[in-house]
C-alpha cells in the first residue's frame, strides 16, 4: 500500500471540532490501536458519535484503522513529513 498524504482541507475540516481534537490527542497517548468502546468509555462519548467522527479523523489521514479479532482498533497515523508534524503541534499546544 503506497504512503498516504495528508489532503489539508479534510485535515483542516477535522481538526475544526474540538471533539475531534481531543480524540485525536487521546489517542496520540497510546502506542498501539484502542477499540472504539474503550474510547467511548474513558472520553464518554456515545459510540455512534464517536464512530463519526473517527470517521471524519480517518478520512482526513490522521488515524488509521486495522482488524485485531474480531473488532477494529484505532490508531494515531504515523507522520512522516514535516508540515504535518508542525500543523498537528501547533493543535496539540493550543488545546493544552
Amino acid at each position: 500500500m503506497g504512503r498516504r498524504r495528508f489532503n489539508i482541507i479534510k485535515v483542516f475540516k477535522a481538526l475544526a471540532s474540538e471533539k475531534r481534537v481531543k480524540i485525536y490527542l487521546f489517542l496520540q497517548r497510546y502506542d498501539y490501536g484502542l477499540h472504539l468502546s474503550f474510547i467511548s468509555d474513558k472520553m464518554k462519548i456515545p459510540l455512534q458519535t464517536l464512530g463519526r467522527h473517527i470517521l471524519k479523523l480517518r478520512n482526513a489521514g490522521l488515524v488509521e484503522s486495522k482488524r485485531h479479532k474480531n473488532k477494529m482498533v484505532y490508531s494515531v497515523r504515523k507522520i512522516r513529513n514535516n508540515f504535518d508534524k508542525d500543523l498537528l503541534t501547533f493543535v496539540k499546544r493550543y488545546l493544552s
